[in-house]
């Protein structure tokens, strides 16, 4: 888990890697790029078939721990619907099986 910054103080992504700390038990590795004023959080979440990827960005008037809240938040989902895609990638999936005529949901 990264938790990127450019142009920002660093207590955002140090605020952000607390909340993800107490949370998820995870501890994020804080990035400080070059760069206009940015940030987001890179969460991977792997299981034996798949690597499922959670991207949170922050933007103006947004806490920092909000961004983590909201990281955490989809990261609960994810694990929680036992799914081996997320809602993102499985509404990618339909054309190539319908177009093959295979798979389901």
């Amino acid at each position: 888990m990264k938790s990127l910054t450019a142009g920002l103080p660093a207590h955002v992504a140090d605020r952000e890697s607390e909340v993800l700390g107490n949370k998820l038990g995870l501890r994020a590795e804080v990035v400080n790029c070059d760069g206009a004023p940015a940030n987001l959080i890179l969460l991977a979440i792997s299981s034996p078939i798949s690597t499922q990827w959670i991207v949170e960005y922050g933007r103006m008037g947004l806490p920092a721990e909000r961004v983590a809240q909201n990281t955490v938040r989809a990261a609960r989902a994810l694990v929680r619907s036992r799914s081996p895609v997320s809602e993102e990638l499985a509404d990618q999936l339909l054309l190539p099986c319908a177009l093959v005529g295979e798979g389901a949901f």
